[in-house]
């Protein structure tokens, strides 16, 4: 059975999970992907797109009522992709050689206290981003948590959409706190 022929029962079927999902993107993107690993071609992902609209979807199943179709999921994002790239032009963020290894900042964080110090950043346009998953892919790669000297970028993006009480009251301290430190008497030096 080829990957396609899985992705064409996955989506009949509906199969819904997250992680079907996940290796359906993942392998479309791998698909789009110039040789060159500089660019994405677009007119792949119009031709999935045209691809997986016309499968057949049995609206009878579901693996889980928890999320929407994976039809309807992936043919979303693959719209939000051709959009984006009509866009923004043909370029990927920023490609860091897989061997090459960005020192670590060490921060007295957690994860989720990051991800929301980065929210605050990025929603008052100080970090300015095309794409959030792309940003926060390079804060994983070179912070470090309290708990973890390795961060997922998929955790930080987890906990960007899900800020707790917990976290949003201790950056919102440490913001404070921030403020405060500035000193009119200092500034003026």
């Amino acid at each position: 059975m080829t990957t396609y022929s899985l992705i064409s029962l996955f989506v009949t079927y509906n199969y819904n999970s997250p992680s079907a999902y996940t290796f359906i993107v993942q392998y479309i993107n791998s698909k789009a992907l110039s040789n060159d690993n500089k660019g994405i071609d677009v007119s792949i992902l119009i031709q999935f797109e045209k691809n997986i609209s016309q499968m057949m979807e049995n609206k009878q199943f579901r693996y889980t009522k928890g999320h929407d179709s994976l039809k309807e999921n992936i043919l979303n994002w693959l719209k939000t992709e051709i959009t984006y790239f009509k866009e923004h032009g043909n370029t990927l963020a920023i490609n860091i050689e897989p061997n090459f290894k960005l020192p670590k900042i060490e921060t007295n964080l957690s994860v989720p206290q990051i991800a929301c110090f980065l929210r605050q950043l990025m929603e008052s346009n100080i970090i300015q981003s095309k794409t959030k998953k792309d940003t926060l892919n390079i804060f994983a790669q070179i912070l470090t948590s309290t708990s973890s000297s390795e961060i997922s970028g998929n955790s930080l993006l987890k906990k960007y959409y899900d800020i707790d009480d917990h976290s949003a009251k201790v950056v919102k301290e440490l913001l404070l706190n921030l403020y405060n430190s500035f000193n009119a008497a200092k500034l003026k030096k």
